[in-house]
């Protein structure tokens, strides 16, 4: 899931900071968008290749004298494919006990035949005048009246020499070559053939997502010895319905393939089977009531991404073109009137009454009028949504997020944006989301700034690509440590905390500079007990017992406004 969101955001980040969103599409913010779903799935392509072996015994009849170059057999002797080499190939065996020599059946041994195109006459009719002797040309007609010329090819005959038999009205027979004589026999043929068949699953029917599923799997990386779900689980990192239920799709799939490839029209010997499973999640966002899909095929630096389509923004568009339809009026307005001024002096006021250049006056302040508006729709581009990521220390699921939309809506410092936690807020739910899922939640504070925050699922166990991808998707990152009361597990909680927080350092110390930022900012959050002594549940982990004594007694606590500046408090130092 993880990979999912960091990608969902660099692309995010991207196209907000882009100079052709900028200056072409509308001002809407994919980075601000409220995240409603992120979906843990898989694509897969099953194939089943075939080997299959056809047999058909066939007449052959060659001139008596082309036997003598053929290697006959007493019995047929194939030698088809070994299991698992695959082979196209066409073998033939003419067979010696059927070989017979005879008179030719078209000749009658004669060795010549009469001509197949004139058959026998010698002569054709002439193509030239169709058997009239007369012309057919137009200069002929024009000269001498209609059907008066003389053909010139026939002479007027109407009929020319047969150019197959040179007039003579025979030929060498064609069956036995002049001989007199054909050879027959059988032959046995086998042809070796490959047969391919293959079927794909993924989320979504998108041609864009079906090209990039397919350029993925092109790679040939992520394939599986086979697909039981036990496996499946394994090779994917992890279980969700969406995935169960692919991998229940390309099972059928497979055993559909395997049977067809058995059934088909030629004897089956043998087939190799290929499954490839590949993550295949996305997001779902919603943008100014739009819901956007984010797609994500494969795993690693080289995934394929499917992004949401652009939209243009039809004001800044037609304000570029206006700018060059101003350019083009301008000059061509510059050349008008010196062609009016050219040849003899006229009054301002005729000049500004003539047709023409009122036209292209008009047109002029059309162009500029959109222009205007366009530099006007991206002055008021929005500010830029800052993103920041927290790595809970004890790689568990917290209730951070949740505490801190209840507590800075209650307070009024900041609004959700989120549709997701519209409803928590609703309902006071807070329901922790499952260990393996990253969360997110963009907020809107009171002096207008938009922050995403992103609480990172399992960071501990994030390789250093997927650590490199949080760092290019976050502009800050802050790691969230809750503290207990054992000594033992402060220890080793501190332990993975300084841990995290120097593999962090150093990716970042290798990222490029850009001119979004110069470098990664990076703190720690503690909640222990001193912050919270007042809570009444000492057997609660401390941002749980803040959200429980929320949800309980709302009205009845005081001080909610100083909790929820010691939580933003380490998030804000780093904007």
């Amino acid at each position: 899931m993880s990979d999912i969101l960091f990608r969902y955001l660099l692309m995010a980040r991207q196209r907000d900071h882009s100079s052709y969103r900028r200056f072409f599409a509308r001002n809407d913010q994919l980075l601000g968008a409220g995240v409603e779903q992120l979906v843990e799935s898989a694509a897969s392509r099953v194939s089943v290749r075939s080997q299959h072996e056809r047999h058909r015994i066939e007449d052959v009849e060659v001139p008596a004298s082309e036997h003598h170059s053929v290697r006959f057999y007493d019995a047929a002797e194939p030698e088809p494919p070994e299991t698992g080499q695959f082979e196209e190939r066409h073998q033939v065996f003419p067979l010696r006990r059927t070989l017979v020599v005879d008179t030719c059946s078209s000749c009658l041994g004669k060795a010549k035949t009469p001509c197949g195109r004139c058959h026998g006459q010698k002569q054709l009719d002439c193509r030239r005048c169709r058997g009239s002797g007369r012309s057919q040309s137009v200069a002929s007609l024009g000269r001498s009246g209609f059907g008066a010329g003389r053909c010139d090819a026939c002479g007027g005959s109407g009929r020319r020499r047969c150019p197959i038999c040179v007039g003579s009205g025979i030929q060498v027979c064609v069956r036995c070559k002049g001989e007199g004589e054909t050879a027959k026999w059988k032959a046995e043929n086998y042809w070796w053939s490959i047969e391919d068949r293959s079927a794909s699953q993924h989320p979504l029917e998108d041609p864009r997502l079906v090209e990039a599923f397919e350029s993925w799997f092109e790679t040939g990386v992520d394939q599986v010895e086979s697909l039981a779900p036990e496996v499946a689980a394994e090779h994917l990192g992890f279980e969700s319905p969406d995935s169960q239920a692919v991998v229940a799709r390309a099972a059928a799939d497979l055993s559909r393939l395997e049977e067809e490839a058995r059934e088909s029209a030629d004897r089956y010997l043998f087939h190799r089977t290929e499954c490839l499973l590949s993550p295949a999640g996305y997001t779902v966002v919603r943008e100014a009531g739009r819901a956007h899909y984010f797609h994500l095929v494969g795993r690693g630096e080289k995934a394929r991404n499917v992004e949401p389509r652009e939209r243009l923004d039809p004001i800044k568009t037609f304000g570029w073109l206006g700018l060059g339809g101003t350019g083009l009026v301008g000059w061509e307005a510059t050349v008008r009137l010196i062609e009016l001024f050219g040849p003899k002096v006229l009054d301002a006021f005729q000049i500004a009454a003539a047709a023409p250049v009122n036209g292209l006056a008009t047109l002029a302040a059309t162009s500029g009028v959109f222009l205007l508006a366009g530099i006007g729709r991206m002055r008021r581009c929005p500010p830029p949504v800052l993103t920041v990521g927290l790595f809970p220390a004890s790689g568990q699921p917290t209730p951070y997020l949740t505490c801190l939309a209840y507590l800075g809506s209650y307070c009024q410092r900041l609004v959700v944006l989120d549709r997701i936690y519209d409803v928590q807020l609703e309902r006071l739910l807070g329901t922790m989301r499952s260990e393996g899922q990253s969360e997110s939640l963009v907020v809107e504070l009171g002096d207008g700034r938009r922050v995403r925050l992103v609480e990172v699922a399992r960071p501990a166990r994030l390789s250093d690509e997927q650590l490199g991808l949080a760092a290019e998707a976050f502009d800050a990152v802050v790691i969230l440590e809750e503290k207990e009361a054992s000594e033992p597990a402060e220890a080793g909680r501190e332990r993975s905390a300084i841990a995290l927080e120097a593999r962090l350092r150093t990716i970042a110390d290798h990222l490029p500079a850009t001119g979004r930022r110069t470098s990664l900012g990076i703190g720690l959050l503690r909640v222990d007990r001193a912050v919270d002594a007042d809570l009444e549940d000492e057997t609660a982990q401390p941002l749980e017992a803040i959200r429980a004594a929320f949800v309980e007694a709302l009205d009845d606590r005081s001080g909610w406004a100083g909790r929820y500046e010691r939580l933003w408090q380490p998030i804000e130092t780093l904007l």
